[in-house]
Parts: C-alpha cells; sequence; structure tokens
C-alpha cells in the first residue's frame, strides 16, 4: 500500500509541475482559439474538442469533456437538486477555455497516462469539509480506469 501512496506523491508532483507551464502555455493558445473537433476518447462517444497539436493535448487535453469547456458540464443546483449546468455560460470561449484547461481540468490527459486500469486495491480516501463540501485523495474510478484524484 505504501508504494501506490509513494507513486500517487510522485504524480502529483509531475501534474502540479505541467499545472504551473499550462497557466503560462495555455493563454496564447485560448486567445488563438487553437482547438479544433474530435471525438471523446472515453467515456460515451460524443463530439468534444482537442488541442490542434498532439503534444499540448497529451498533456492538457480533456478526453471526456474537451479543452474549451464548451462541451463540459459541472454541477449547479435548482430547488435543492444537483443537476448538470453548461461550465460558464456566456463567458468568451477564449477565457471559458482558459479557465476549463488551465484551473479547472489542468493536465486532465496525465490522469489516463497515469492511471491503473483493471481491479486493483487502489489507495482512496474521502470525507467531507464543511457545508456538506467533498474532498478526495487517491485514485478514484473514472470512465473505467483509476485515476488520480486530489480534491481538496
Amino acid at each position: 500500500m505504501t508504494a501506490q501512496w509513494v507513486r500517487f506523491a510522485a504524480v502529483q508532483g509531475v501534474q502540479w509541475f505541467f499545472a504551473v507551464v499550462g497557466w503560462f502555455l495555455l493563454l496564447p493558445l485560448c486567445l488563438a482559439h487553437a482547438w479544433e473537433q474530435g471525438e471523446a476518447g472515453v467515456g460515451p462517444i460524443r463530439t468534444i474538442d482537442k488541442w490542434k497539436w498532439k503534444w499540448v493535448d497529451e498533456i492538457w487535453g480533456n478526453p471526456a469533456d474537451g479543452v474549451s469547456g464548451q462541451y463540459a458540464h459541472t454541477e449547479g443546483y435548482t430547488d435543492g437538486h444537483a443537476i448538470a449546468v453548461p461550465y460558464m455560460l456566456g463567458a468568451r470561449p477564449w477565457w471559458r477555455a482558459y479557465c476549463w484547461s488551465a484551473f479547472r481540468n489542468s493536465t486532465n490527459m496525465l490522469n489516463y497516462r497515469f492511471a491503473y486500469t483493471g481491479e486493483m486495491p487502489q489507495p482512496f480516501k474521502t470525507g467531507f469539509w464543511a457545508y456538506g463540501r467533498q474532498w478526495r485523495i487517491g485514485y478514484q474510478l473514472e470512465n473505467g480506469y483509476y485515476v488520480p484524484v486530489l480534491s481538496i
């Protein structure tokens, strides 16, 4: 079990490094609308968008929801019930893409590069902060892969 936590910490270090690089690299790409339509790589087959350059998409891509945020939905609430709402509806496309790819889902593709497939006794811890906000750390099952997650 300890080796899995060491691996998890190393993966988080790599993802943090590329997240910081992305804060600077992705801004001009978002301003230039440097994405194109493609097909989702995980989850249901649907149209998403990908970075025009494969090497950028391999790190900062999002195989389930795309990179611009236009195909993404986040959790919202109405009358006390959770619903799926479009991400940053009404925002300028470049700003939505930057917020989605540089901050909300930074280095999302790396989750799948470092994921486990099949059964594994993954380390995973979860709990709740005040007001019901959930925190998660470890490997979480997502689209058939155990992906590293650090959500606080």
